[in-house]
């Protein structure tokens, strides 16, 4: 709608906005509208209180979101400055995002919005290598040592450990647990670190 109001050009990017992924398609965001600005706030409803206990993957919905939006609205020729962002779990609104006329910027993200989607098949992993042929065994009780000397390899199973590392520490329970290893310098303890 090009020359319609902004309030009709801020609906129809949405509908960019809300192509974005979201854990299993729950899509936990809500806007509002008001003159040149979106807010955009989460959605309580649509949240996975199980399955995300943290709101993680919620956030990370919720900022594919906000990207979809300013990449429609750049593809239109307005500029998307986001005014405000939350840094916490229950500030509202997540962002406040105010548009401004601008020159027209086109990214091959934006082309990529309308033609993402997901198979619905079991994820496939990107490691290629027979972990058999890798393995020579240790003497270390029931465990199994592995040698690994390919560099790659080295990076790829590097790189899943700290992606499990960060979704361990993003867990209440695993916070919890930790709590008890960690003391403060005013309370030192025999154990635990600071």
């Amino acid at each position: 709608p090009a020359s319609s109001t902004i309030s009709d050009k801020i609906n129809f990017w949405l509908r960019y906005a809300i192509l974005a992924p979201s854990a299993h398609n729950t899509q936990p965001w809500l806007f509002t509208i008001s003159d040149n600005k979106l807010l955009v706030r989460k959605d309580y409803e649509n949240m996975l209180s199980s399955g995300d206990p943290t709101s993680r993957q919620a956030y990370l919905g919720l900022g594919a979101c906000v990207e979809n939006f300013c990449l429609a609205a750049g593809h239109w020729g307005y500029r998307a400055f986001i005014s405000h962002q939350a840094f916490l779990v229950n500030e509202d609104p997540i962002a406040v995002i105010e548009l401004k006329p601008g020159s027209r910027t086109s990214s091959p993200l934006y082309h990529g919005i309308i033609k993402r989607h997901t198979s619905r098949e079991p994820y496939k992993s990107t490691i290629n290598f027979d972990l058999d042929e890798l393995m020579k065994y240790g003497s270390l009780g029931c465990a199994r040592q592995i040698f690994i000397t390919d560099s790659k390899i080295k990076k790829t199973i590097a790189k899943l450990a700290g992606n499990a590392m960060g979704i361990g520490l993003s867990m209440n329970a695993m916070k919890e647990e930790l709590m008890e290893f960690v003391y403060s310098n005013n309370k030192p303890q025999d154990t635990g670190m600071a």
